[in-house]
């Protein structure tokens, strides 16, 4: 017989103070919140998400909270994701698919370790701590921008931009890597 945890069935899935973040409605599935509209939690205080999301339609915001760690983020977003200028030092928990722009600019990030694997607008990392761009997303659909970081290496950076590549700083292999990615767009 299948165990029941009478905390979770007794607890709402969303908060009631927290109701107000989401625009457009909800459902739970496989105890997750999917959204279908936009997720706004930026600027409430957060040291974590306080719902478990799946997927989100539109935009997920959550940045300008003292959040540390993406563990709750949904999987897919079909808009934007932000999570700037909070105190990430991961990216794990972060969405693997996002539809828009995804930006962790202003974050404590020594690693892209744990970011989305495909980003369909631009990709924002500037402003961290970063030494390399491991586990960038391998597909940009837009501009990438990595400046003010401690790059000494473009090792992991993505193999496909469609925009710019912004690093704003010496970093041996950029002007090799820069023609390459002339060479490989459509």
């Amino acid at each position: 017989m299948p165990e029941f945890d009478l905390d979770l069935a007794l607890s709402p899935p969303v908060p009631e103070e927290f109701l107000d973040c989401i625009r457009g409605t909800w459902e739970v599935v496989g105890g997750l919140v999917n959204v279908t509209g936009w997720v706004c939690l930026t600027g409430r205080h957060l040291t974590e998400l306080p719902i478990k999301f799946g997927t989100v339609s539109g935009d997920f915001l959550c940045s300008r909270n003292p959040l540390t760690s993406l563990v709750g983020s949904p999987t897919e977003v079909g808009g934007n994701f932000h999570c700037y200028d909070c105190q990430l030092t991961s990216l794990a928990g972060a969405p693997r698919e996002v539809g828009g722009s995804f930006n962790c600019s202003g974050n404590q990030l020594t690693s892209l370790a744990g970011a989305p694997r495909r980003v369909g607008g631009s990709f924002y990392c500037s402003d961290n701590r970063l030494t390399s761009l491991a586990g960038a997303p391998r597909r940009v659909g837009g501009s990438f921008y990595c400046y003010n970081n401690q790059l000494t290496s473009l090792a992991g950076a993505p193999r496909e931009v469609s925009g710019d590549f912004n690093c704003n700083r010496y970093v041996p292999g950029l002007a090799e890597y820069e023609r390459s990615l002339r060479h490989a767009r459509i």
